[in-house]
């Protein structure tokens, strides 16, 4: 249970993810009935890909590192890494060498202003940025080498490793709430899932029929089916005893480095964050792991019982069933999943998504499964 203080800050409609629901505090148009919206009207990929765009982040990058005690040059143009419609990733030549310049759709801007606090609160958990814009959401970051998924074929070690780091940096974030809320991390616990469960059925049932995320009245119900055996597991979850943290979304090996001093990794990517259950955390990289993303991870599957066995290690022990509090946290994960994606359509144009329009039914679906299927 979280104490008052965080219910406090996580008050009903103060919370970013109350203010996302109403498209910001100043209220934008609304697609749902609870004031979700579903689509957006920005081109980014467009916009990310232009010479324009390149001269403004390059100029802005030159600024940054003119300002500093020591000036650093900048040598040569943006190059190119990666575009998506959720964020677009560039590399720039400069007097300290290679550095990276990420421009994050503004469902995940907050990003910036996160990092940077966690840099602060955790700077032997995370990359630390050089430069952020916290309005644009924009982060100029030092090359931090080769991540762990270029060191070759991914080993369970590599995975242990990762996830016992994630949950030392958890627990060290715990007494955090109210900073990194502040600096915009959005809001799902566990005791709020099955209203927000709920909440998004009935706003995709209620979407017109030619809508991508539209739920006929059969799926809407099948959904609903789901919802009292997910209570019982977010119930189990939140009366786990374990405090509300970070959950990072996106615990990968692609998201993280070895620290040049050899202590310990360094994690970026916080795009997909939420204040909620650390736990959740536990979703992605065990289903990864297992070869079995994006479905659930075989519950006997001997790598994945190892992986969380080394995540557990770092906390207290738990209290309640362990096995109905992981498979809340595995539904919970879902969830966050659906928002996520929820929040980067929100601002984008339907037809600039560049990929497969993601279907926030299918974790809703997944997060709402029978129990006989967790």
């Amino acid at each position: 249970m979280q104490p008052p203080s965080e219910r406090a800050v996580a008050a009903p409609g103060n919370t970013p993810l109350a203010q996302a629901r109403t498209g910001g505090p100043s209220g934008s148009p609304e697609d749902g009935a609870s004031g979700r919206r579903f689509d957006g009207e920005t081109d980014h990929l467009r916009i990310w890909r232009s010479e324009d765009f390149r001269e403004q982040a390059l100029h802005w990058i030159a600024v940054q590192l003119a300002g500093g005690h020591t000036p650093v040059p900048v040598h040569g143009p943006l190059s190119l890494h990666r575009v998506r419609f959720w964020s677009a990733v560039f590399t720039v030549e400069t007097g300290r060498g290679r550095l990276w310049f990420k421009a994050a759709n503004p469902g995940q801007a907050f990003e910036a202003a996160l990092l940077q606090e966690l840099a602060r609160l955790v700077p032997g958990h995370v990359i630390s940025p050089l430069a952020v814009d916290t309005v644009r959401g924009w982060l100029l970051l030092p090359d931090g080498g080769t991540v762990l998924a270029g060191e070759g074929e991914s080993t369970a070690a590599q995975w242990r490793g990762l996830l016992e780091q994630a949950a030392r940096m958890q627990a060290d974030l715990a007494p955090h709430g109210e900073e990194l809320q502040l600096a915009g991390l959005p809001v799902l616990r566990a005791d709020q899932a099955e209203h927000y469960a709920a909440g998004m059925i009935e706003d995709l049932a209620m979407l017109p029929a030619s809508h991508p995320q539209h739920l006929s009245a059969a799926q809407a119900c099948l959904l609903e089916a789901g919802l009292s055996s997910a209570a019982g597991a977010f119930r189990a979850l939140d009366e786990s005893g374990i405090p509300h943290s970070l959950q990072p979304n996106d615990v990968t090996l692609r998201n993280a480095f070895r620290a040049r001093n050899g202590a310990g990794l360094r994690l970026f990517d916080f795009g997909d964050a939420f204040w909620s259950h650390p736990f959740a955390a536990l979703q992605l990289p065990l289903r990864m792991a297992a070869g079995s993303w994006p479905d659930p991870a075989p519950p006997d599957d001997a790598v994945v019982q190892r992986m969380r066995r080394s995540y557990l290690s770092q906390w207290p022990a738990v209290e309640g069933d362990i096995r109905r509090v992981l498979e809340g946290a595995d539904r919970l994960a879902s969830l966050h999943r659906c928002e996520s994606w929820r929040r980067l359509l929100a601002c984008t144009h339907p037809e600039a998504l560049g990929t497969r329009t993601p279907r926030l039914a299918d974790w809703l679906a997944d997060a709402l499964r029978p129990a006989s299927q967790s």
